[in-house]
């Protein structure tokens, strides 16, 4: 199995900054976020492992690897929590499920050579990343919504401007005023977030309270 790259190490610790970022911005506490993101971390490792054996013969991209990531360690994670809760303590039943997921990827790929695409637009996959972490906790944290939006809306304006067809004149001024809406967005989002004080529940910036909630899992006080 190769080593991972270069470039997949700096957007990996990239992705991880702007979530601490954005939970600084939200008020939590060094403590939570560091707790947060150690959690959230090794659920998409161990779901990017579980897509990297399934995908050993083939290429694939920083965004891939951490969507499909998520999405798989999340869901082992929720279903081992459900499935083992009345047999072992709530604070480790999560985690079953990924150790057994871990042992069997890491077996399957053990004597594979796993390729990772290093594309030449590497600004756009992280834009993408920090997009699809805006929107997913903007389904929790309602007042995101804008910040989310105006993040996507420029990522996928800068998409379409790196894409290298030949444009007419028509569809640059297109181009040129969506980019224009993106950064009008950014700026309303920008002087939201200046208001936060007075939108946010103080008892959601405490992971040990139950009602702390982040989507596809949830941190609960033993």
């Amino acid at each position: 199995m190769r080593v991972l790259s270069k470039d997949l190490a700096t957007k990996s610790a990239l992705s991880v900054i702007f979530f601490a970022v954005v939970l600084a911005i939200c008020g939590l506490r060094l403590t939570d976020i560091a707790v947060i993101i150690l959690l959230t971390s090794t659920q998409i490792f161990v779901g990017a492992l579980v897509w990297l054996a399934y995908r050993s013969k083939h290429q694939v991209c920083f965004a891939e690897t951490v969507g499909m990531g998520a999405a798989i360690g999340f869901a082992l994670a929720l279903i081992s929590s459900q499935l083992f809760r009345t047999l072992l303590p709530r604070s480790i039943t999560w985690a079953i499920l990924p150790l057994i997921a871990v042992a069997i990827s890491l077996k399957a790929i053990k004597n594979s050579s796993l390729s990772h695409y290093k594309s030449l637009r590497s600004l756009n996959e992280i834009c993408i990343i920090f997009s699809g972490t805006l929107i997913a906790l903007s389904t929790s944290w309602y007042w995101l919504i804008p910040t989310a939006v105006a993040m996507s809306v420029l990522t996928t304006w800068a998409i379409l401007r790196s894409n290298q067809r030949v444009q007419t004149r028509a569809q640059q001024v297109l181009l040129n005023l969506f980019g224009a809406v993106g950064f009008a967005l950014s700026l309303n989002a920008l002087y939201g977030l200046t208001s936060l004080e007075k939108i946010r529940n103080p008892v959601w910036w405490v992971w040990r309270s139950p009602k702390f909630k982040i989507p596809t899992f949830y941190l609960v006080n033993q």
